[in-house]
This record gives C-alpha cells, structure tokens and sequence, in this order.
C-alpha cells in the first residue's frame, strides 16, 4: 500500500542495537531523526552507520534527519554542585572559569561577555515565587478585563447612536464587520509567548481582547479563543517534545481526556444560554485567582 505520510523516529540509546533498528525499519520508518542535543560526534558517526548498514541489508532507502541544537546559554558546573545566591547579592559570570562557588561561575557560551553591553539584564532562573506572586494578579486582571469589555462595548454603543453612526443590528452582524488589525496581531503574540511558556489564565486574557475588538457572541468568542489557544499549545508543545521533555505515556491519557473534556465543554457551552456562559467565565477566573492567591 503506498502512502505520502513519512515516519519519522527519533534514535536513543533505547533503539541502537542492529537488532531494534531493523525492526524499526521493517516496521516502516523512512526518516531516523539523530538528537544532537546529546552525545558526542563519535556516537552520531556510529548510529548513523548503524542506520545506513541495516537500511542496507533491508534494501530500504531511509533518510536521517540531523537534528542541530540552537545556542545554549548556560551556567557551568559549580566545585559544591549548587549554590544559593540571596537578593543584591554580586556574582560573576565568568567565561574562563572552571569551577564555580558562591562568587562566580564559568559560561557554556564562551561569547556571552561579548554580545550583552554595560546595563543589559541577564536572566539566570526565574523561581517558581515568582510565578506565584504574577500569576494570580494577571488572571484577576484578565477575568476584569472581560467583565468590563461588555458594559464598556455598550457604553461606545450608545455613544455611536447619539452622533448617529451605524450599529449593526445583532450579534451574528456585529462580529461578521470585526476585522483583525495589528493591535491584535501584536496581542495575540504576546498572550502566545506567555502561554507558551506557562500559560495560566490565556483563555480569559483572549475572551476579554475579543471583546473590545467588538466580538458580541460568546461562543464565536469561545471558538476563536480556543483556536488561538490551540496554535499557541500545538507549537509550544512540538518544541517541547522534540526537545525530549515529553513523557508519551502520559501525554497519551492527558490527550485522550482532553478531546473528551473539550469536545463536551464545547457541546454544553453551545446549549447554554450567552448570558450564563459569560457569567461562568467571571466565576472561574476570580475563583482561579482567589485560589493562586491563598496558595502564595
């Protein structure tokens, strides 16, 4: 049977006997994709060779992907293992270092002191407080955002009846006249990055910019919130699990209940009165804020 789809299976120390790697290959993957995120030189050249003698001996044609890892800014190894720095505190980052203490420590990128200026702010770990001290106060903020788009949208309304301009004369019209702009495309980016790198509250932080663009219906909201959210997490997780820190076991069941849970929260939402769906979206978000804040 033909098929246009290729297989593409990531090679690990789990999958480098000859034995494993023609079975993978007889099983039908086209595409070995080689990490060079790990390993040295000399074990790429012999997988690589492991790759090409069973394709080989398979009669198969198969490819390998040569996966290049991007920069990695990282601090080197400290002599104690770790050390904990305390707020003001000076510390060096030292490219010629060898082994760090609590008053320096070497540089994976050896360039670094040559590509930052005098000034320039240097991330070194953002602590998990840190997360618990934005995160409440930005869902808080985002659920009141979307309490207020509604009157305020109302408020414009009217506004636009006293100097007669044009209203449209439902929901269904209103939201068929939003176009997008660059305001929302600089938005969304935004509101990606964060979701990306952590993601708390998204949801609500798009329903409320939805909102002031003019969107009426809750649930064309809802859809177009959910596809936003859907490209943000498609992308960040594609990153995530080709840089290995997918665990496939348990992606699996959460992928499982997740369609489940969104296909019926869909399906409820649509037989809920617009009225009720937004006043659960304003009981959530404070309720997930009084929440994050009590554990802080």
């Amino acid at each position: 049977m033909s098929r246009n789809t290729k297989i593409v299976a990531t090679l690990g120390p789990a999958c480098s006997s000859p034995a494993v790697m023609s079975r993978m290959l007889a099983a039908g993957v086209d595409v070995v994709r080689l990490n060079f995120s790990h390993g040295i030189a000399a074990d790429h050249i012999e997988r690589a060779r492991l790759i090409r003698e069973c394709a080989q001996k398979l009669g198969r044609e198969v490819g390998i992907m040569a996966d290049l890892q991007g920069p990695k800014i990282r601090v080197g190894k400290f002599e104690k293992g770790r050390v904990d720095l305390q707020p003001g505190q000076d510390f060096i980052l030292d490219a010629e270092c060898e082994l760090g203490d609590d008053t320096k420590v070497g540089l994976d990128y050896k360039e670094l002191p040559r590509d930052v200026s005098p000034g320039a702010v240097l991330l070194l770990e953002t602590p998990a407080s840190r997360f618990d001290t934005i995160v409440p106060w930005l869902v808080f903020g985002a659920t009141v955002l979307f309490v207020i788009q509604k009157p305020l949208a109302e408020r414009i309304a009217r506004r636009n009846e006293a100097h007669r301009v044009p209203e449209a004369a439902d929901d269904h019209t209103a939201d068929r006249a939003v176009a997008p702009s660059m305001t929302l495309l600089v938005y969304q980016f935004g509101v990606a990055v964060y979701g990306g790198y952590f993601g708390a509250g998204i949801g609500i932080l798009m329903l409320a910019a939805l909102g002031f663009m003019g969107f009426r219906n809750i649930h064309r909201m809802n859809g177009l919130k959910n596809f936003g959210g859907m490209c943000a997490n498609a992308v960040a997780a594609a990153t995530f699990a080709f840089s290995g820190l997918v665990s496939w076991p348990v992606a699996g069941a959460m992928a499982i209940g997740a369609m489940a849970g969104g296909y019926a929260g869909s399906r409820l939402a649509l037989r809920v009165p617009q009225a009720r769906v937004r006043q659960a979206i304003i009981v959530i978000g404070l309720a997930s804020s009084l929440w994050l804040v009590t554990r802080v």
